[in-house]
């Protein structure tokens, strides 16, 4: 029997780092020739395929141009979106079985964050492991302070070190990230001109005035709980998510309105990766809003958690969203790098995963980022050959160019370095179900459409 369970540790990371045929080359050259036996695995997973989060009226303002109706409500999964995870997953539960079997139900937990697409992503990935019965739990608060402390009011953030920290790191001065990124900046304005009325006149701007004359600033709000980029740099980088979205949910189109090819979405993401990580990144913003979920992870990895259903599972998922990703990376201070998506990308149900090795040098840490290429998520469909939902997978590297690898002590030591104490609440009222909510599941046809008066999503 402990023969057996050994192999299947030593396989589950593995389930994650199937990898298409175009780049099984490419990933053994990058991984370390001594992977060691994996003992567990900690994913964080982003929430698969969703519409917009924002309201009709602010994409009018971007551009005059008919936007595409979306199946679902604005910020909800869509029925694409769990498909393309359901495969995805399958991919990782057919290397389970080829390899010594999948984990009993009770060895794996799931924890969703309380929005429709999380809890829908935790569906979908159940579905495509097959483990209809694992333990799965969710919040029972509106606000699950684990993935959201801050907007919860456990605690907030600082907004004068929020900004000192974000101008850091865009080298001091944001018009340098306009700068860099001015050719993807046009690029992005040609593919929405014309401009809706109204937005340059909201910039005291005259008509015709474009992304890259639109100032910028950093806003931080709502108490000291929410902090964005405002203007042409924030603007450009919704943008290049939307088209991403677009693209992952409409195999039979291109986005922004068919002028948006691979090629394109390899030009314009690099805005939207950076301006993301600007703000998420920011130790000021990483340090309140990801140290929760940080500590739990850590937790279930070492098997040091409170609760003993956790310590139990050999993988375990927690459901979020980028921000919680970024964040996550930020306070370990890793970087990664996916094929087509760019740098510290974080697709649509890409993942980063701790996984726990027993090796003969010693246990180890080590850290991987795994997420479909753009062509899965735009040609995928049901009944294609099953290799081509996979997933590719590379490792996380150190600020200093190194494969992200630790020991226990030196992982531990790292996060309650980064963590922030004061920001991490009393034990979390947990809500175990079977499975998620039929009701909280992926979309399905009759879902409200966008425009409905639904409240907006708390995150990406």
């Amino acid at each position: 029997m402990a023969g057996c369970m050994q192999r299947l540790l030593a396989c589950m990371l593995l389930a994650i780092l199937v990898a298409t045929a175009s780049t099984a080359g490419a990933e053994e050259k990058v991984l370390p020739d001594d992977q060691g036996e994996r003992v567990r695995v900690v994913v964080l997973s982003r929430h698969g395929v969703r519409s917009p989060t924002q309201e009709g009226k602010t994409l009018a303002s971007w551009s005059a141009r008919a936007w595409p109706e979306w199946p679902v409500a604005h910020g909800r999964l869509t029925e694409r979106g769990a498909l393309l995870i359901k495969a995805m997953w399958e991919r990782m539960g057919a290397r389970f079985k080829r390899d010594g079997g999948l984990p009993a139900p009770e060895k794996v937990y799931v924890y969703a964050d309380v929005d429709q697409r999380t809890q829908a992503t935790a569906r979908a990935l159940l579905d495509g492991l097959g483990l209809h019965s694992a333990r799965y739990a969710v919040s029972g608060k509106t606000i699950d302070p684990v993935f959201h402390p801050v907007k919860a009011g456990v605690c907030s953030l600082d907004e004068e070190a929020v900004r000192a920290a974000i101008l850091r790191r865009a080298g001091g001065d944001l018009k340098r990230v306009v700068q860099e990124y001015a050719t993807a900046l046009e690029r992005i304005g040609a593919l929405v001109a014309p401009f809706g009325q109204g937005l340059c006149r909201s910039w005291n701007l005259p008509e015709g005035c474009t992304l890259l004359g639109l100032p910028n600033s950093i806003d931080v709000r709502d108490g000291n709980s929410a902090v964005n980029l405002r203007g042409g740099l924030a603007i450009a980088s919704s943008l290049a998510e939307i088209f991403l979205l677009e693209y992952a949910e409409w195999p039979e189109k291109l986005p922004a309105w068919g002028q948006a090819n691979e090629a394109v979405l390899r030009e314009i993401l690099p805005v939207h990766n950076r301006v993301f990580d600007l703000v998420n990144r920011a130790p000021a913003v990483a340090g309140p809003r990801g140290s929760a979920l940080l500590l739990e992870m850590e937790a279930a990895l070492l098997g040091t958690h409170a609760d003993a259903r956790v310590n139990e599972a050999l993988l375990t998922v927690f459901v979020g969203h980028d921000t919680n990703i970024s964040n996550i990376g930020g306070l370990l201070d890793i970087g990664w790098s996916l094929p087509g998506h760019g740098e510290n990308a974080i697709p649509p149900a890409g993942i980063v995963a701790l996984e726990l090795r027993r090796k003969e040098t010693g246990p180890e840490v080590a850290v991987m980022v795994c997420a479909q290429t753009l062509e899965t998520l735009h040609t995928w469909i049901p009944g294609s050959p099953p290799e081509l939902a996979a997933p590719v997978c590379r490792p996380a590297y150190r600020a200093s160019g190194e494969i992200a690898r630790y020991t226990p002590e030196e992982f531990s030591a790292l996060v309650r370095k980064a963590a922030c104490p004061q920001c991490v609440a009393g034990a979390t009222e947990l809500l175990f179900k079977e499975r998620p909510d039929e009701a909280a599941g992926a979309a399905h046809p009759q879902t409200p459409r966008q425009g409905n008066t639904s409240p907006a999503p708390s995150a990406g």
